[in-house]
């Protein structure tokens, strides 16, 4: 049976005064059997829920689902206790960079050297390189970062989606045929990254509550629950070399997605895609398909390649419908459903 590890970041941010540290946190939980891991985190939200006497809406919770309860840390607290006993091990990642021996970090160096080219702008201060590139691409950082403790036939990699320029981390990750899939809004479709959403949450709280910096000393005391099963490990200087932007070629995660794919298509449409992803509407959509095993993406053009006969084309109105039948009549038949089944009732 192959061990799980799911992974998920997000961005670390502390201001003192009219200074600010700008850092990327990630954590990695990881199980010996996800199907139990899967039963467990259903039934211990079903639990916290009863005894806080609180309606469960989803299957599986993000923190954004939380945020704005008034019970919210409540949930959580309650929820890493219960969890904690299912929980292998737990990997968090955090950058670290010192500017003292080089202020700035190369970027784009194949480009540049296989088309001879002098870049306008060949380097990126810290703070840019974190927010421009780091952010984005931080799950499959973590995952290069633990390929190098693990062998590739014993790990699955169950991983938030990503995106960016490629990079060596990537590269390797690829190379070294780990077993990955890919979820959009992995938060709010799988266990295991709901985890360690959740667990990102309650360590950047309770960091903050203490006063304490985001290093090594400081976060196995913050996630106490997890006793000496939390292993920290810095990004720093020594990575830059595997992390960089090697060339203005985009990362590819479609063909790792979890199958089958509801594709999103708006058609005639002109919401927001920013708003249709935060409304109630596309949360139901990602809640059963969270039940039925399969991940949500918005469609665009560049994603034609990738459709699959087992994919559902979700449509808007009779143009999004045009387009799902259009693609089929290329071979490209998707499973057609009305976005309306998803809209809650008045």
């Amino acid at each position: 049976m192959l061990d799980v590890i799911g992974i998920d970041s997000r961005k670390f941010r502390r201001e003192h005064g009219d200074k600010s540290f700008e850092s990327v946190l990630g954590i990695a939980v990881r199980t010996r059997d996800f199907h139990s891991f899967r039963e467990n985190y259903e039934k211990i939200f079903e639990e916290i829920f009863q005894e806080l006497g609180i309606e469960k809406e989803y299957s599986v919770y993000c923190y954004n689902d939380l945020k704005d309860h008034p019970k919210c840390w409540e949930i959580i607290n309650k929820f890493v206790e219960k969890i904690s006993k299912h929980i292998y091990k737990t990997h968090v990642f955090y950058s670290m960079f010192s500017s003292k021996k080089f202020s700035e970090v190369k970027v784009y160096g194949r480009l540049a050297k296989e088309q001879k080219l002098k870049l306008s702008k060949p380097t990126r201060t810290y703070k840019e390189f974190v927010i421009k590139h780091l952010t984005n691409m931080f799950p499959i950082v973590c995952a290069w970062r633990l390929t190098k403790k693990f062998n590739s036939k014993n790990i699955q990699f169950h991983l938030d989606a990503f995106s960016g320029h490629t990079c060596e981390a990537y590269e390797e990750l690829q190379e070294g045929n780990y077993k990955t899939v890919i979820y959009t809004s992995g938060d709010c479709l799988n266990p295991l990254i709901s985890t360690a959403d959740l667990l990102i949450a309650l360590l950047d709280k309770r960091l903050e509550e203490s006063n304490k910096l985001l290093n090594y000393n400081n976060i196995r005391p913050a996630l106490k629950e997890l006793g000496e099963d939390v292993l920290a490990f810095p990004i720093s200087n020594t990575h830059l070399s595997k992390i960089t932007p090697l060339e203005k070629k985009p990362v590819t995660i479609e063909k790792f997605l979890l199958r089958p794919v509801f594709w999103v298509f708006k058609g005639d449409d002109l919401m927001d895609s920013g708003v249709l992803k935060r409304s109630k509407t596309y949360r139901n959509l990602l809640d059963v398909v969270s039940t039925k095993g399969g991940c949500v993406k918005l469609f665009s053009k560049k994603d034609a390649e990738y459709l699959k006969k087992e994919d559902h084309g979700v449509f808007f109105d009779s143009e999004g419908e045009r387009i799902v039948n259009n693609y089929a009549k290329i071979g490209k038949k998707l499973i057609k459903e009305k976005i309306d089944l998803y809209v809650e009732s008045e």
